[in-house]
């Protein structure tokens, strides 16, 4: 434990460095080309940093984190995209915080969201929503007056009652883990115990363990994260299960790299090309391509082998069909063509998980992602007695044990 704590020092402590001089340094550098330029060695920082991860669980926060969403959010720094909240104005804490976690500041009184890649507004209750800044939620510092404070009955009435099962997120995560844990025993004693399994039902099985992995983790870091500030990630994700078109999907899933995307590629295309009528297409084409090769840089961080590119045509695939599926609504809008809710569903879930089968999954297996990450979870009830660190090592972790299932498409 006394190696993961240090780990842990490294890896805040180089982020709060790094994020530290952006302040300092780089804020005071006019917005543009010049200021992205002082940002380059933070960006090549921020990218190389999972690699000298040792475990894939910890590589793929610190690439989520990192690499993924505060890299874009210091090019929205650089060049002041879509009104960058990252402003030299606010404390340091708070440029940290925002430009480190999944943090979005909002007014309080918000009750919608306008996603030009989703196309359209959609309501959203206050729980739902980004930290909001009110009375009852800390900003930022340590809750210092823990548990006696007026921050202890925040925690109890928003946490503690959630988590125990009075409300529906308890429920909702309770629910997840157990099915997670049900599926995991399933991959894990497919050869042995249900060797009559499909490998392509395995398949099947990754894409919801995928969703569970990125909820729970993502509700299990909120938890984490309030406690200490007060504050509340971005959802994670909006039922993408009940998504009745591939837009609609990707406007359910993985919410944070979406926000991230509609502000450092979609806007920023569709505002170049804005004298054209098809400037939102190219703006979703370059969301899903830049989506694409982001991706293919998370497998290479995750596998350390060279890039097949099947991850990055699996978005770009997805891509072209949100096109056509938008030019197809435009021209059938008011048109009587209309499928049932129920079959509009299926068919999305059903693309979804073909193609993901196609080109999503298989990167993974070839290298063993999969593999790694089934050991790993077998492996948490010994890391009490770890003595090695799991955030840096110059050797990847390799001892994979567990077999993993073969593609057959």
């Amino acid at each position: 434990m006394e190696a993961i704590a240090k780990s842990f020092i490294i890896y805040t402590s180089t982020t709060t460095a790094s994020l530290t001089y952006c302040y300092y340094i780089s804020s005071n550098i006019p917005k543009g080309i010049y200021r992205f330029i002082s940002l380059i060695p933070i960006i090549f920082l921020f990218t190389i940093l999972p690699l000298h991860c040792t475990f894939i669980f910890t590589t793929a926060i610190t690439a989520s984190f990192t690499t993924w969403l505060t890299n874009f959010k210091l090019i929205r720094f650089a060049f002041d995209l879509d009104h960058s909240p990252y402003h030299p104005s606010h404390s340091l804490i708070k440029f940290i915080t925002l430009a480190s976690l999944p943090i979005k500041w909002k007014p309080i009184h918000s009750t919608s969201i306008h996603s030009p890649i989703r196309g359209g507004v959609t309501a959203t209750p206050p729980s739902a929503q980004s930290a909001v800044y009110s009375k009852h939620k800390r900003p930022f510092g340590l809750l210092l007056k823990w548990p006696f404070g007026s921050n202890f009955q925040t925690f109890f009435q928003t946490t503690i009652w959630d988590w125990c099962g009075w409300r529906t997120p308890g429920l909702k995560l309770g629910f997840q883990a157990l099915i997670f844990s049900v599926l995991v025993n399933i991959v894990q004693n497919y050869k042995h115990d249900f060797h009559n399994i499909h490998p392509n039902l395995l398949l099947v099985i990754y894409c919801g363990l995928l969703f569970l992995i990125i909820d729970i983790a993502a509700a299990t870091i909120n938890a984490m994260l309030f406690i200490v500030t007060g504050l509340e990630l971005e959802p994670s994700s909006n039922q993408p299960y009940l998504a009745t078109s591939l837009q609609n999907f990707w406007g359910r899933w993985n919410l944070m790299v979406t926000n991230t995307l509609r502000h450092t590629v979609y806007k920023p295309v569709r505002s170049v090309l804005s004298g054209y009528k098809w400037a939102p297409l190219a703006g979703v084409i370059a969301s899903f391509i830049v989506s694409g090769l982001m991706h293919e840089l998370f497998v290479y961080q995750l596998s350390r082998e060279k890039p097949t590119w099947e991850m990055t045509w699996f978005f770009v695939i997805h891509g072209m069909c949100v096109v056509v599926e938008m030019i197809v609504k435009r021209c059938l809008d008011g048109g009587c063509l209309r499928l049932p809710v129920i079959v509009t569903r299926l068919l999305t879930m059903v693309f979804v998980a073909v193609t993901g089968m196609w080109l999503f999954f298989p990167p993974l297996i070839k290298r063993r992602v999969d593999v790694k990450i089934l050991e790993e979870y077998t492996f948490l009830p010994s890391l009490h007695s770890l003595d090695s660190p799991l955030l840096y090592s110059p050797v990847p972790f390799e001892n994979a044990a567990v077999s993993a299932p073969e593609v057959c498409l």
